[in-house]
């Protein structure tokens, strides 16, 4: 493996930081709406509709994006390293696969409500972020049992169960798909690909 040294990785890291600016800017213009910067900014957080969906809208989600991207690196990182393999990932322990299923057995089975506080609405609550946390949990613990030989965990088995069970919870939400309505299959293909 290629080691970089220290002028090298600031060079690499120098233009990982400009490609985040760039990016950071390029996706708080994209949108339906085209922005006037100069009035967004002129009228900082106030009731121009600039300002609104600049301040408010576009840029808390590219930088909650960035937030969560960070930490899924950092995740990833950790699993390459307690499994001393540089292609090991959550797809491929079956983690991002139990999350799914989880996620859409929620979508399915459970129903959002709308929280009323104080006279006036707070929001629709989903059931969804839960019980795609407790799939992800769950099947974090299957994996494990499964890789279990002996009594003793190698990171190889792990790998392997994982990638196993990863495929199984794959079928099982594709015919999940092909069972329900038109209209939660739309709603499940979109959950899947994912948005902020």
């Amino acid at each position: 493996m290629k080691v970089l040294n220290r002028r090298k990785m600031i060079e690499v890291n120098g233009v990982l930081f400009l490609l985040l600016i760039v990016s950071v800017i390029g996706c708080s213009l994209l949108g339906p709406v085209t922005l006037d910067l100069s009035r967004a900014f002129e009228k900082f957080f106030s009731a121009d509709p600039n300002a609104e969906i600049l301040f408010r809208t576009r840029l808390p989600r590219v930088l909650l994006g960035i937030a969560i991207g960070g930490g899924m690196a950092a995740c990833g990182v950790v699993l390459q390293a307690l499994l001393r393999n540089p292609l090991a990932c959550p797809q491929m322990l079956g983690v991002s696969g139990g999350a799914s299923l989880g996620g859409i057995l929620g979508l399915i089975f459970l129903p959002s409500w709308v929280v009323p506080v104080g006279g006036e609405l707070l929001g629709e609550i989903s059931w969804v972020p839960l019980t795609a946390f407790l799939g992800a949990l769950v099947s974090m613990v299957l994996v494990y049992r499964f890789s279990l030989f002996h009594g003793r965990l190698h990171p190889y088995h792990l790998l392997l169960s994982g990638v196993i069970f990863n495929s199984f919870v794959a079928a099982i939400i594709m015919f999940l798909n092909s069972i329900i309505d038109v209209y939660h299959a739309q709603g499940l293909l979109f959950w899947l690909m994912g948005s902020l």
